[in-house]
């Protein structure tokens, strides 16, 4: 019986921690929940904000878009928004209700970055757990080496977010860091209300009202 009680006294303050650990974590969600994408709820597109399709974009000084193509020069996935010298290259697809994508998809993009040489890190941001990369590239004297991207992943109802955060931003630079966390906090989600299979990427259209859009190449 003394062990019992014993351990009911260790207990006693194992549950005062895991209650104030449970606090702290209600903290974090909350905080997390601050920031963006948030989802558009079905609404339309909003005052001062261009239609890109799944994604809701607002019209902020200099910011450029610049649509990354599939092989097939028609598809359109992932759409890069240029802000200063940095980008953030950002891809929605659908995710169950129950959650959980982020943590899947970060352990595929870990293995990717990884077997094609690169080095991940993972760091818990003010989005989550991200992932803090070295991505094996050739830089611009020709060389190779590594380029450091920044990954976030943000869950919303039914759909994850992938922004990839690259340049200026990504190497440091705590103004370009900023701006990027700026543009993404704004962000507009629309999935729809379309059936979609498991991790199924959401089209993106490009913007008939702008000139700074890369073509189909």
């Amino acid at each position: 019986m003394a062990f019992f009680r014993r351990k009911a006294k260790q207990s006693a303050g194992a549950d005062k921690a895991e209650a104030e650990g449970t606090y702290e974590e209600l903290e974090e969600d909350a905080e997390v929940a601050l920031r963006g994408p948030r989802d558009s709820g079905g609404s339309p597109v909003p005052s001062g904000y261009v239609d890109l399709g799944a994604l809701y974009v607002p019209r902020l000084p200099g910011l450029q878009w610049r649509g990354k193509f599939e092989a097939d020069k028609t598809t359109l996935f992932r759409m890069l928004l240029v802000l200063g010298t940095s980008g953030v290259t950002v891809s929605v697809a659908a995710a169950p209700k129950s959650g959980g994508a982020w943590s899947e998809l970060s352990d595929q993009i870990e293995t990717s970055i990884v077997s094609a040489g690169g080095v991940v890190e993972r760091q818990v941001g003010p989005y989550g757990t991200e992932l803090h990369a070295k991505v094996a590239a050739v830089l611009p004297d020709g060389t190779r080496g590594f380029s450091p991207l920044r990954i976030i992943g943000v869950e919303g109802p039914r759909w994850v977010a992938r922004l990839d955060v690259a340049g200026a931003a990504a190497g440091g630079d705590e103004a370009q860091m900023a701006a990027c966390e700026q543009l993404i906090d704004q962000l507009i989600v629309h999935r729809g209300d379309s059936p979609r299979i498991r991790f199924e990427v959401l089209p993106l259209t490009l913007p008939k009202d702008t000139a700074a859009v890369d073509g189909p190449r």
